[in-house]
């Protein structure tokens, strides 16, 4: 398997890498398909079905494995809204706030 990368525009743009946004375009795949397919991986992982059965077969304390694991789904759930738009533009307003 070979992953080919060309350099997505915003690659100077060092709030974008944050694991969450594309910040390299794979071949025959846009950054927005890559971002959607990074969030329906988080909405997969983080299922109830999912966390049910990760917590069952992993022998910790179940109350905390179940907070954290609700804590991931609630944060993924959420990834949608902080778009490489939305983050480079939050930059900015944050950026103008310092000065």
């Amino acid at each position: 398997l070979k992953l080919v990368v060309k350099p997505y525009p915003v690659l100077d743009n060092w709030s974008l890498y944050d694991v969450q946004h594309a910040v390299f375009q794979p071949k025959n795949m846009t950054p927005d398909e890559l971002f959607e397919g990074n969030i329906l991986a988080w909405e997969k992982t983080y299922s109830t079905k999912n966390i049910l059965s990760r917590i069952s077969r992993a022998g910790t304390n179940i109350p905390l494995s179940l907070i954290t694991n609700l804590g991931y789904r609630y944060y993924g759930k959420r990834l949608r809204r902080f778009t490489n738009d939305k983050m480079i533009s939050l930059e900015a307003e944050w950026n103008r706030n310092l000065n």
